[in-house]
């Protein structure tokens, strides 16, 4: 990743936004489950919102982690969850606004927290590593930031430097792994002097996309015949 320093540096974190219609959660709106509340009150008169990092933030500062919930998953996945993920997480956000609480106060042990969150149902550590880098939580001193399916497919690509020693990761036993991708992202974070949302959000958005560049001399004699 040192190639990319001033890019890394300069991500417009706070500005990444996506926008997702109200049709797409149109059922959960109308059900008067536990999410329909917020979701209406989100859209309102609204067709379609949109969401960025710096909105997410702000609506963690108000230590409302239910709304907060919602809000990122209508961030992270604007065309909808999978199956029946929403309603499942939707139909737990007490228990998952008490799990959230307690991250936000530091997380010790992160095996231990983590198991919480397995009662429930449809919620993945892409969704929940969401759900903590919005809190501001801390894994001992390590901030929270998001490994999701994305993430684990550049770490398997294998081009950006710094990510080796995740190689091999997959959705089954990447919570196994996050503290020592947290490791990584805080290292990068401190080396390249960006913040670690920033140095998440290239590997996000650049790492799949990245192909090395060809080996000038060989192109050069090559090209000579």
């Amino acid at each position: 990743m040192d190639r990319y320093i001033e890019l890394i540096k300069n991500m417009p974190v706070d500005e990444h936004s996506f926008t997702t219609r109200k049709s797409t959660w149109a059922k959960f709106i109308q059900n008067g489950k536990p999410a329909s509340r917020i979701l209406s009150e989100m859209f309102s008169e609204k067709n379609e919102i949109e969401l960025s990092r710096a909105d997410l933030f702000a609506l963690a500062k108000q230590n409302d982690y239910q709304r907060l919930a919602i809000a990122t998953i209508l961030w992270g996945y604007p065309a909808g969850m999978r199956g029946n993920h929403f309603e499942n997480i939707s139909n737990e956000l007490v228990l998952l606004e008490e799990i959230l609480k307690e991250a936000v106060l530091g997380i010790e042990d992160w095996d231990a927290h983590y198991s919480k969150t397995k009662s429930i149902r449809g919620l993945g550590l892409s969704t929940y590593t969401k759900f903590l880098y919005f809190c501001g939580a801390k894994v001992k001193t390590l901030p929270c930031v998001i490994l999701d399916q994305r993430i684990i497919d550049v770490v398997n690509k294998g081009v950006l430097s710094g990510l080796g020693s995740l190689h091999g990761v997959r959705t089954s036993n990447a919570s196994k792994k996050y503290c020592d991708y947290l490791k990584i992202i805080d290292e990068a974070s401190k080396k390249y002097g960006a913040s670690h949302g920033g140095v998440e959000m290239f590997i996000f958005a650049f790492g799949l996309n990245i192909k090395p560049a060809p080996n000038r001399s060989l192109l050069a004699l090559t090209s000579c015949g």
